[in-house]
């Protein structure tokens, strides 16, 4: 059901009806292969069409857990409007279409896939020379809210969600729509040195970082483990997400990092508000993540998210 509502969802066109748009913009998709991971990175690439020749704005989008590079595509596209080239990669095995357990809660790898794509666009022959290097960002949604901090220079300690996963509250969050019963491969040795052996994650050409709805707070238990983070933080919350809920994620981060900036979505809006807006067929099969209660505005909320995001990275030095 899941996948089919996705499979939709990528072809469905996406109006962004933001007064304050200014450039057209193009779409391409590229494949890129990291051989050392053995992992195939498909990436979405918003281009907008300027009439100048002043370097791109480089934003680069992580999705949501078993979702994919097209599941915010009102963020994507939005902010593309605005001028920024927006890259939003497909995370190997933690997509609709190709969903490998092991790569639902090895979480660390996604931070690399994001960093290697941007090598890649780096010297890409559209790109090489055409993107300003101080003005590259990170944002992200859910799971890809987590990797955007972790690019930022969090350091997540998989005992901690261990610990946390085991709780009540843990349980719950753990147990997601997209991929039930992954709280007991958290558990394994392999997936426990796989965590022992990632690399440091933090990536120094990513110079601001904006996030919805993040996860895996549970993973960051003190302010320690954000030392290394430098950069201007951006977090919107949902006050009624009960997937990721605010008190053990978003605001969670926000304690921990008490520079950030922060946004509050209240009312009875959830956790998949901030996926693309489904069509009716979309919300009859896969009411989870499109229909949302009667008050609630999707697109409404896409808009004012989209401002803000063009708000906070426009104002980075």
């Amino acid at each position: 059901m899941f996948k089919k509502s996705f499979q939709i969802i990528s072809l469905f066109v996406f109006t962004i009806l933001s007064v304050n748009a200014q450039f057209q913009t193009s779409q391409l998709t590229k494949t890129y292969y990291d051989s050392k991971r053995d992992r195939e990175l498909t990436t979405e690439i918003w281009i907008p069409e300027k009439s100048n020749s002043e370097p791109f704005r480089l934003i680069m989008f992580s999705h949501g857990t078993g979702g994919n590079r097209l599941a915010c595509q009102w963020f994507c596209e939005g902010l593309a409007k605005k001028g920024f080239l927006v890259a939003a990669v497909d995370h190997y095995g933690n997509t609709y279409t190709n969903p490998i357990p092991k790569e639902f809660v090895t979480v660390w790898q996604r931070p690399l896939d994001i960093s290697f794509v941007l090598s890649k666009l780096l010297i890409e022959k559209e790109f090489a020379g055409k993107i300003d290097e101080s003005k590259i960002y990170a944002a992200g949604f859910s799971l890809g809210g987590y990797t955007s901090i972790a690019l930022a220079g969090a350091n997540f300690n998989l005992d901690n969600f261990i610990r946390f996963i085991h709780t009540p509250q843990g349980f719950k969050e753990a147990n997601i729509p997209e991929m039930p019963g992954l709280i007991n491969l958290f558990d394994q040795d392999s997936i426990k040195l796989s965590f022992k052996r990632a690399p440091n994650l933090k990536d120094n050409r990513i110079k601001a970082v904006f996030v919805m709805a993040p996860a895996l707070g549970q993973g960051f238990s003190s302010k320690d483990q954000m030392k290394d983070v430098n950069i201007p933080i951006f977090i919107a919350g949902v006050q009624s997400d009960s997937i990721a809920p605010i008190a053990t994620n978003a605001f969670h981060y926000k304690e921990l990092l008490p520079k950030a900036e922060w946004f509050l979505i209240k009312g009875k809006a959830g956790h998949y508000v901030f996926l693309n807006e489904g069509n009716e067929e979309m919300k009859q099969t896969a009411p989870t993540f499109f229909k949302d209660p009667d008050d609630v505005a999707r697109r409404k909320i896409h808009l004012e998210i989209v401002n803000k995001a063009e708000s906070f990275f426009s104002g980075q030095k």
